[in-house]
């Protein structure tokens, strides 16, 4: 049946009980209006694909929705691309394919999988998305988010944590768009700079120097490997996870006797050097060789592999526990730190070098594996900066072993460093000439701080 459809045409046709039925538009006559017994209405386009000779059926929409201009326009399209030899069914299943490769949720996984896991702080940016993020967006392909929908997140999450959670999250979002754009999945990306949510407080609590020699003394209570862990840590100002996973090949404790880190074993992906004070090897020489257990079939065991081990297949962590022990230790010795953290040792390491012992900033930061700066006007390779960082953390675990065994050279270097008067001002800065000195002149200068055992301030107790 062919007549030439129209809107109020189309709502009062019914189907005969039981069939269905087929009525052609004139206008355009392959497109139909089917009717079912059930009162359903569908737009249809009957018609052969260029090259093949069985007719197809393909539904263009809702009748009960779509007018007839907008059923005709969209038939025309159809037909045309029939014309041209594409089957409207297989673009749409093309789409179908592409609208669920794009859903949220894949793509997030993907991004997981594929990029995240490239950096040890992945379960971290898994936990983000998963917690915060896909219970709003799971089933939308992700070319339909907008920045509104990326404020809504950041706004949640800032309600109900804290502004620094919320860049935290949006970090994670931003990344996952920047991939998503040098994957080819989206154009753009709707995240902006004026998403950063203000209030976020920056961290800047390192310890005095008292506060750190009590935890130096609370750490020589705990056994292997947190205690020695601990201390490294305090003397060569690296970060906690870096420390941790230290191995054993990294080392060379005779020779350069320094610390190689591979741009994979550290945070900011770039290789680092750690040259290590006399004390530093100490400890590190005193850690146990433990390998993990040989195989059933294995005619002996593996190699060590991590110093700070105890089984000898992974690496510590647990750095709460670790943090509440040193707690334990201090409230034994009657003491509390407020709101002091296991990172704040690296920022009290970075603090004193340069503000108690007047190392530059330079220097300060090649110690940390910061990214090169040129405020200073000048450009450093790590080779060059070596014997400059040697100098540093040597200093350091002096300055260190003054505050952990006290005595009459502490309090007089405590006074040195206060800047009571111009004769301290003087005193001070003949002080960090003499902590940065070769060993021999330190030791006579430091003879002369103290009268009564000198010697036992050349080092800490391990």
């Amino acid at each position: 049946m062919h007549k030439k459809l129209t809107d109020e045409g189309v709502a009062e046709l019914r189907a005969p009980a039981g069939q269905r039925l087929e009525v052609f538009d004139k206008v355009v006559p392959a497109l139909a209006v089917r009717v079912t017994p059930a009162g359903g209405k569908s737009w249809i386009v009957r018609g052969r694909v260029r090259g093949h000779a069985t007719p197809i059926r393909v539904t263009v929409g809702d009748a009960r929705a779509m007018k007839i201009e907008a059923a005709r326009t969209a038939a025309t399209s159809l037909l045309a691309k029939m014309r041209e030899g594409i089957d409207p069914r297989e673009e749409k299943k093309d789409q179908a394919t592409i609208a669920e490769r794009l859903q949220w949720e894949r793509v997030a996984a993907t991004f997981v999988e594929k990029h995240a896991k490239k950096n040890r702080t992945w379960k971290q940016t898994e936990k983000y998305l998963a917690q915060w993020v896909t219970p709003h967006w799971q089933g939308r392909p992700i070319s339909t988010i907008t920045r509104a929908d990326v404020a809504t997140v950041i706004d949640a999450v800032e309600e109900k944590t804290s502004p620094a959670n919320a860049n935290r999250v949006l970090a994670a979002i931003r990344k996952l768009f920047n991939w998503s754009i040098d994957r080819g999945l989206i154009d753009a990306t709707p995240i902006t700079k004026g998403m950063v949510r203000k209030g976020e407080v920056v961290r800047s609590r390192f310890l005095t120097l008292d506060e750190a020699a009590a935890v130096w003394r609370a750490a020589e209570r705990l056994q292997h490997p947190f205690g020695p862990w601990f201390k490294l840590l305090m003397l060569t100002g690296q970060r906690r996870g870096e420390c941790a996973r230290a191995r054993w090949s990294g080392f060379d404790l005779e020779n350069r006797q320094a610390w190689s880190l591979t741009p994979e074993e550290t945070k900011a992906a770039r290789a680092h050097l750690v040259p290590l004070p006399a004390l530093a090897l100490e400890i590190v020489k005193a850690q146990p060789l433990i390998s993990a257990p040989a195989a059933k079939d294995a005619k002996s065991a593996p190699p060590a592999v991590y110093v700070f081990t105890t089984t000898g297949k992974a690496p510590i962590s647990g750095y709460d526990y670790a943090k509440r022990a040193i707690d334990a230790e201090l409230a034994k010795a009657g003491m509390s730190l407020p709101a002091w953290r296991i990172h704040d040792l690296r920022r009290t390491v970075a603090t004193h070098m340069q503000a108690t012992l007047g190392i530059d900033l330079a220097i300060v930061g090649a110690v940390l594996n910061h990214a090169p700066s040129t405020i200073t006007g000048k450009v450093y390779a790590v080779g060059d900066m070596e014997y400059d960082m040697r100098v540093a953390l040597t200093a350091w675990a002096r300055l260190l072993t003054l505050a952990v065994d006290g005595g009459k050279a502490w309090e007089v270097a405590s006074e040195f460093l206060t800047q009571k008067t111009d004769a301290q001002r003087q005193q001070k800065a003949e002080f960090r000439r003499m902590i940065q000195a070769d060993e021999e002149t330190w030791t006579r200068y430091l003879a002369g701080l103290t009268i009564a055992e000198a010697g036992n301030l050349t080092r800490l107790r391990a």
